[in-house]
């Protein structure tokens, strides 16, 4: 009987481990930060970790033949691997040496492979290059997606694992060195081209990427495909190819939820579109006969692609200030504020009390934010914390802005739970979204939404807060 280490962060790991102990091996700790793979280790009296800082010395002791890491991200320190005496393996979701990295089954699509596979393979040498030991490859369909691959690679994971165990029975014998002159390597925060669609190319290459930026209903660690008409931005979920022409950009036919666009070759119908914050939107304004032209935003979204983690993290904790206020959007006001010079304490203890003790998070639009000023691209505010904000202020500009589009990527976030709240140092009144946004230049002004608090409320709020300070 063999003892593994398991370290995953999704189903495939519960499942992996499943099938080794039924071979009838053992399962020393596992490591996860995913519930349902918590869940069934604790179910199995295993004894259970969550990954991060520290793990070697929470490990202790720990001894085992092999290290299994099965839709684990994280890369393992050495004092980590160490605990395997025979060696450790590890699932990549791409054929190596070819798709080394991250989210290859992406980037196989957006090449326009008609194949792709799956590896299992030592951890040694650099990232994803170890002797590989079982490999399946599995064929990609006219009409793949990015979550469609995914699952294909899920089950040829599953298929293969008894192979994988048989191999480290054998003692991984079998295990073939890469030909790293063959090698390709897509990292983390690496976004394609072409985010926001140009149709001066093939409506085949538009589809193709649409597809591949496809993750169904599950979280999408990319970016999404959008157009842009005239000032508004249109995630787009679904590209069809159909039999039409014209100019490159025209748009050809609108309905209630779909539009069609001529490319260089063919026409683009599209479909399932939302706002760039996921929401529901109207395609009424778009008129048959206008076109549609590229915008270059793919260096932008890269430039914030690694912060996505802690913005995603950040966004999955937030309880955000709310008010029982109306809805709508109306007329800007402008309160002007009697305060000191420094009034973040004051500002922090009169947004809890307006909060309450579950509420505790308002939007925030400082320099970085203000930095990268894009509507429709970039989220006009980040989550703070109100319980102190001279901590929390600066640990928000360290991280600087979010990609709008990850309220649309994380089934989790939902953008429609804004803060109430915001508060801005440079001037520009209100932070999309917000009720009341605090406005700290040169002149401290309360600025709020007519439509959705009267003056006297507004007033009333801007008494507590000068009285606070």
């Amino acid at each position: 009987m063999m003892q593994a280490l398991l370290i995953g962060n999704e189903s495939l790991a519960l499942h992996c481990g499943a099938a080794w102990l039924a071979r009838g091996h053992g399962i020393a700790a596992v490591v996860t930060r995913h519930p349902d793979v918590a869940a069934w280790a604790e179910a199995n009296g295993l004894r259970t970790l969550a990954p991060g800082p520290g793990l070697a010395e929470r490990l202790g002791d720990l001894n085992c033949d092999w290290l299994l890491s099965i839709a684990n991200l994280d890369l393992l320190p050495q004092t980590v691997l160490a605990c395997a005496t025979r060696g450790a393996v590890n699932f990549h979701d791409g054929p190596l040496p070819r798709y080394a990295g991250l989210n290859a089954p992406v980037w196989a699509i957006l090449n326009g492979e008609t194949q792709h596979g799956i590896t299992w393979h030592l951890i040694e040498g650099g990232v994803d290059e170890g002797r590989i030991f079982a490999q399946r490859m599995v064929d990609i369909s006219v009409d793949e997606t990015a979550f469609t691959l995914n699952a294909k690679c899920y089950a040829a994971a599953l298929d293969s694992f008894p192979d994988v165990i048989a191999a480290l029975e054998q003692g991984a014998v079998t295990a073939q060195i890469q030909d790293l002159s063959a090698r390709s390597y897509f990292a983390r925060d690496q976004r394609p081209e072409g985010l926001c669609l140009d149709f001066t190319e093939t409506a085949e290459s538009l589809a193709r990427l649409v597809r591949a930026l496809d993750h169904g209903g599950y979280a999408n660690p990319l970016n999404r495909t959008r157009i842009i008409a005239g000032d508004r931005v249109f995630l787009v979920g679904r590209a069809e190819v159909v039999p039409n022409s014209g100019a490159p950009g025209v748009v050809l036919s609108v309905d209630a939820t779909r539009l069609t666009v001529a490319t260089a070759a063919g026409a683009l119908r599209l479909s399932a579109l939302t706002g760039p914050e996921g929401g529901a939107v109207d395609l009424a304004g778009i008129a048959v006969g206008s076109v549609l032209t590229s915008h270059p935003v793919t260096d932008l979204l890269t430039k914030l692609a690694p912060q996505d983690g802690y913005w995603r993290n950040a966004l999955r904790a937030m309880r955000p200030i709310t008010l029982p206020l109306g809805h709508g959007a109306g007329a800007e006001e402008r309160r002007p504020l009697d305060l000191p010079a420094d009034t973040r304490d004051a500002i922090g203890l009169w947004a809890a009390r307006l909060g309450g003790a579950e509420a505790t998070h308002i939007a925030y639009a400082g320099a970085a934010v203000e930095a990268a000023p894009s509507p429709g691209h970039v989220c006009p505010w980040v989550p703070v914390a109100v319980s102190d904000l001279r901590q929390t202020i600066p640990e928000a500009e360290a991280h600087g802005a979010f990609a709008l589009d990850l309220f649309a990527r994380d089934p989790a976030l939902d953008a429609a739970q804004a803060p109430h709240i915001g508060l801005r140092l440079a001037g520009r009144g209100l932070i999309p979204g917000t009720a009341l946004t605090l406005d700290l230049a040169d002149t401290p002004t309360l600025v709020y939404d007519a439509a959705r608090l009267s003056p006297a409320l507004a007033d009333l709020l801007a008494r507590r807060l000068e009285a606070l300070a």
